[in-house]
């Protein structure tokens, strides 16, 4: 298969977004402010501001000075507790739930300060730790991004807590980097294929590509640049389709025994290429033919 070749003629020849379903109420935050998410634990420099957090341009994105103070003891973890947001939403027991989220961390207090340790971002729902992205150490000028994306089991039902903790290992001072978060996401019942990109998206370099579907069945990847307004149903796929008329089929392929595909796509070093917006989604065929979760992300510089 020529998957790297393909991919990089359709991306400069073209040269995913929040699904409607999503349970999160402002995960965007383009409102402008926080609400109806409130905060807790350490409330350190914490704001709504406009900030390139996910690479596809300036938007409004939660950030906050994370670390702890003098007055606290550090967790059994070994970290201090951290500043939290979290917001109420409706949780199923025994439903599966897919979260997505951009994550960032930049010392902008401090920008050419390296760190011992950039903190982590940590997702509870109703008290249960569901998923974890641990930045590790800083370095000085740096601007590390990265998607959350990952799935969970719902363990009970009701109105409950979706909590977003950033934490670390040592005190917030003027050298310590702000983290970000923007475009949350929280999916009931997502349908495969699910892609996600992992790591940094810089043009000029290769980007892993995660898709997780079902155990040994064929798939498709297509990629667009624009997406629908609302999905549209096929008669006899399950799911609905997002992508604009617009797109293009990047190749056929199987998942492994245990319904993972990961697709190394090598990204043109093409200016034109950082901050656009590419939208994404995948259809498997194992009995029955399923369209899967659109999403959405850019490359950047």
């Amino acid at each position: 298969m020529h998957t790297p070749i393909l991919f990089s003629a359709a991306v400069a020849a073209l040269a995913l977004s929040i699904p409607a379903q999503n349970l999160v109420t402002n995960g965007d935050f383009e409102t402008g402010s926080l609400a109806p998410w409130t905060e807790s634990g350490q409330v350190l420099g914490s704001r709504v501001s406009q900030h390139d957090c996910d690479g596809a341009g300036s938007s409004y994105t939660f950030n906050c000075e994370h670390g702890g103070n003098s007055t606290q003891t550090k967790l059994p973890n070994g970290y201090y507790p951290g500043n939290a947001i979290e917001q109420n939403v409706l949780l199923v027991q025994s439903v599966e739930y897919l979260f997505m989220a951009d994550v960032q961390v930049q010392n902008i207090q401090s920008p050419t300060s390296g760190n011992a340790d950039a903190g982590k971002v940590e997702v509870f729902a109703d008290g249960v730790s569901v998923g974890l992205f641990d930045f590790g150490s800083y370095t000085a000028n740096d601007d590390e991004r990265n998607r959350m994306c990952f799935t969970f089991t719902a363990t009970t039902t009701g109105q409950k807590p979706l909590k977003i903790e950033f934490s670390r290992k040592y005190y917030s001072s003027v050298r310590t980097p702000t983290a970000f978060v923007d475009n949350v996401v929280l999916v009931q019942s997502p349908l495969r294929p699910i892609i996600c990109p992992r790591g940094e998206r810089a043009i000029g370099t290769t980007v892993n590509i995660d898709i997780e579907g079902t155990a040994n069945a064929q798939f498709a990847l297509y990629l667009a640049l624009k997406k629908l307004a609302s999905g549209v149903q096929i008669p006899g796929f399950g799911g609905a389709w997002w992508l604009d008329g617009v797109n293009v089929q990047l190749f056929i392929q199987s998942f492994d025994g245990s319904g993972k595909f990961t697709f190394p796509a090598p990204v043109p070093n093409d200016p034109n290429l950082a901050g656009l917006l590419l939208h994404w989604q995948s259809i498997e065929a194992p009995s029955a033919v399923t369209i899967g979760q659109v999403t959405s992300f850019a490359f950047y510089q």
